[in-house]
């Protein structure tokens, strides 16, 4: 399936944006914890955006590419709890001292899920009845 090429030119350069501006993020001098942590959420989307495309072009590698973006994925809700977190105010950081502990059980959940869209749990290649293939969830039922 070929998709219109502004699809393509689109997603590139979200991820040409976001990874420039996570490239600038971190270089910088006076970077502080804050444009750390949203240079990770930029340097994630990137990587997410640019898999995506490339999925689109490589359809060799679709499953890989598919994967890779999804890591990326799973990244960023614990990063989005980290660029919240270092934007509150010292004063109001102390008065819920359990939204550190949401962000890294967010993040630890996301690497567990990570971890099984990189041991090739999550996607695989489907066969249907017409010769089609397309890339599916995995079932599940060895697991249970």
């Amino acid at each position: 399936m070929i998709l219109p090429t502004w699809v393509l030119i689109a997603a590139f350069q979200v991820a040409a944006i976001a990874g420039v501006m996570a490239c600038i993020l971190f270089v910088r001098r006076q970077a502080r914890s804050s444009h750390r942590s949203l240079a990770a959420l930029f340097a994630a989307m990137a990587v997410a955006n640019l898999a995506n495309r490339v999925g689109l072009l490589d359809e060799a590698h679709a499953l890989f590419w598919r994967g890779t973006a999804m890591v990326a994925e799973l990244v960023q809700p614990a990063a989005l709890l980290y660029v919240g977190l270092a934007f509150l105010s010292p004063a109001k950081q102390g008065l819920d001292p359990s939204a550190q502990w949401r962000a890294r059980i967010m993040g630890v959940v996301g690497l567990v899920l990570a971890v099984l869209v990189v041991t090739g749990q999550v996607f695989q290649w489907k066969t249907f009845e017409g010769g089609q293939s397309a890339i599916a969830l995995a079932s599940w039922e060895c697991l249970l």
